[in-house]
């Protein structure tokens, strides 16, 4: 099913790993699906191995799995109570296991589990692209940009009817549309 969706034709030839965790959390959704009529120690295991390794190919995969983890220890808590903790663990331990060297990895790296997204300038000194402020002149900013870039255009007066909007918005926030923040580096109108 993952491979036959719009986006595997477009990430074919591509190092992006987001069918690998498209398959990855298929699978765990499916055996926590197949898993609800028998409850058994393989199935835990089964489901412990595709979570942890969806986790290590992509982070973002605990925000998709975690409402099916969730409902899936509450079904299971409220049929088996202490009889569903072995496989609760046996998951725990397997998502632990798999992910463990890596999480160790990035604490001693960047002092945090999920660190910053860092990357380096022309003289390799090391730049934050992530923002140092969350406010909604940020995201506004962030989304005019973003949005802006969406226009580019071979024309130069078109062009320069879009980064003369983009000016004129940022002065309504009361924002340079140079100020630091994440899109600064990553995202540039010139």
């Amino acid at each position: 099913v993952a491979a036959t969706v719009p986006m595997a034709l477009l990430q074919a030839v591509s190092v992006q790993n987001d069918l690998a965790v498209a398959a990855l959390i298929l699978g765990f959704v499916a055996r926590l699906l197949a898993a609800r009529a028998r409850w058994l120690l393989r199935d835990d295991c089964i489901i412990g191995l595709f979570l942890g390794l969806a986790i290590l190919t992509k982070t973002t995969a605990l925000f998709y799995a975690f409402p099916f983890l969730l409902w899936h220890c509450l079904i299971r808590l409220s049929q088996k109570r202490l009889r569903a903790m072995p496989g609760l663990l046996l998951i725990a331990a397997l998502v632990i296991t798999i992910n463990g060297a890596h999480t160790v990895r990035n604490l001693r790296a960047y002092g945090a589990v999920f660190p910053v997204a860092q990357r380096a300038d022309a003289g390799g000194a090391r730049l934050q692209i992530a923002p140092d402020r969350h406010d909604w002149r940020m995201l506004a900013s962030n989304v005019v940009r973003c949005t802006a870039i969406n226009f580019s255009s071979p024309w130069d007066g078109f062009n320069a009817g879009v980064e003369n909007s983009v000016r004129r918005l940022h002065r309504v926030i009361g924002m340079s549309r140079d100020d630091p923040g994440p899109g600064r580096l990553a995202i540039e109108i010139d």
